[in-house]
């Protein structure tokens, strides 16, 4: 296995034992979740905040996107937050949640709607604030 950008952030994660790595019969990288400051306060949270977030990513991925675009849905997902499934954030803060230019993101976000993860996406207020619809 090489050593990129993707595999050193898993070593990172493995040694701070974040994660329990693991391999899958398709030969995929897998990991099991841990906590290494269980007992601590917060622990739960963590825990559920954690596996709330798997669990987003994982409906991206299935729908063939890469990290970047699993990052963004997630952090979608949590600024929309439930029941609603519109939302409205500030672009600036959107892409620095997820490491991105500002036309990186509307990249990503057009290949989100592609995806069928929104079902549409929208500069507002003189494209400072970006408006969306999960899909």
């Amino acid at each position: 296995m090489g050593h990129g950008p993707m595999e050193e952030a898993w070593e990172e994660l493995a040694s701070s034992r974040f994660i329990a790595p693991g391999l899958s019969a398709d030969s995929l990288l897998t990991g099991r979740l841990t906590d290494p400051v269980s007992g601590m306060p917060g622990s739960t949270v963590r825990r559920q905040a954690a596996d709330w977030a798997l669990r987003s990513a994982r409906q991206a991925r299935a729908r063939g996107l890469g990290p970047t675009g699993q990052l963004l849905a997630v952090g979608l997902h949590a600024l929309t937050g439930p029941p609603r499934c519109d939302g409205s954030a500030d672009t600036g803060h959107v892409a620095r949640l997820c490491g991105l230019t500002a036309s990186g993101l509307l990249r990503e976000l057009d290949d989100l709607v592609a995806a069928g993860t929104l079902t549409r996406w929208a500069p507002a207020d003189a494209e400072e604030e970006i408006t969306w619809k999960l899909g």
